[in-house]
């Protein structure tokens, strides 16, 4: 129901100035809740639920001017993705970059710094590029200034 709210009134929602923030931060804290917690199938559930608000989220121009904030808000979870094999929401993160991508164009430093952990996520998956091989074409297009700079972002791809 929040996923849908989200969508549908994006436009209602993004002038009231931060509240989509706190939207992110109460799921990122019931993920990162669960996350911590010995219970498995039912809060499995509720981790995917609360990634896919978040993801729909992410997917709304109507709140591109809230990327920073939303990343910094995902900071402890997107910590995770330092081992990738330990998590099953490695593709939500990747899938979050992705839309902030393409929406504004820009690479943020938080994505910079994620884009070290995709050596991981391409052997987790068999060295399947798959997961991440939009994400890193959108990040090679609008961050081709910064990579020409940045030599172990060449070393890496």
């Amino acid at each position: 129901m929040l996923k849908s709210l989200a969508r549908l009134y994006a436009k209602q929602i993004a002038p009231i100035d931060g509240l989509i923030v706190l939207v992110v931060k109460h799921l990122q804290q019931k993920i990162y809740t669960e996350l911590n917690s010995d219970k498995a199938t039912k809060e499995r559930m509720i981790m995917s639920n609360c990634w896919n608000t978040i993801k729909t989220i992410c997917e709304q121009k109507e709140y591109i001017n809230y990327r920073d904030q939303i990343e910094k808000e995902l900071l402890p979870l997107f910590n995770y993705m330092e081992k990738p094999n330990d998590i099953d929401f490695d593709d939500e993160v990747i899938g979050i970059m992705t839309s902030f991508i393409e929406l504004s164009g820009v690479i943020t430093p938080v994505q910079w710094i994620l884009l070290k952990t995709f050596p991981l996520v391409f052997e987790k998956y068999n060295s399947t590029l798959s997961s991440v091989f939009r994400c890193l074409n959108l990040m090679i297009v609008h961050g081709r200034e910064y990579i020409m700079k940045e030599a172990w972002i060449i070393d890496l791809v």
